[in-house]
């Protein structure tokens, strides 16, 4: 298979940045081949017409907008701001507030699909804040201050039936299975 594709789907589905030090480590090849690939990546996505560019600081890369389609991007980011939640953002804000803090592979685990624009949406809204988690393999997701202050609660022990839905066995066995994975603590 061609490194750039795989590189190039690495940076997709992370949606930040990745160290290159990472990349070269999940598919098997050296930094300096990693990084004489991401140059070449780079160069063609600067040439090609495309509405991504890679960008490369601090020995980490990522797949970012052009500057300038920052009107359209703009005016995604404030529908997402502004509009009502979705059902999918809806689903994440509640596995936050029932079984947070928890890792972005775990909330995945538990709906099936990718909640990388869900987590964004919700961190830009207020609604969830994130931190590296101790062993830095992962981000942890809580419900934020705010989202707190919205619901008129002071902790998520308030929340409806919070101590059987945080508790719940099946999704513990999910959540266990995917921190093994990951090396995060349950």
């Amino acid at each position: 298979m061609n490194l750039s594709s795989q590189i190039e789907a690495l940076l997709f589905v992370r949606g930040e940045s990745l160290a290159i030090s990472s990349i070269s480590q999940i598919l098997g090849v050296s930094v300096s081949r990693v990084k004489e690939v991401l140059g070449v990546m780079t160069e063609a996505y600067c040439d090609e017409n495309r509405g991504i560019r890679l960008f490369i600081y601090d020995d980490k890369a990522q797949l970012v907008t052009k500057p300038e389609h920052s009107e359209f991007v703009e005016r995604l980011i404030k529908k997402d701001l502004h509009g009502p939640l979705s059902k999918s953002a809806l689903e994440v804000l509640a596995i936050v507030a029932y079984r947070g803090p928890v890792s972005r592979p775990a909330i995945e685990a538990i709906r099936g699909v990718n909640c990388q624009v869900m987590l964004r949406t919700l961190m830009m809204r207020g609604l969830v804040s994130r931190k590296a988690s101790e062993t830095g393999s992962a981000f942890l997701y809580s419900v934020s201050a705010g989202f707190l202050k919205r619901l008129g609660v002071s902790s998520v022990s308030e929340l409806p039936d919070f101590s059987m839905l945080s508790s719940d066995k099946k999704i513990g066995s999910v959540l266990s299975e995917v921190n093994r994975a990951t090396g995060e603590d349950d």
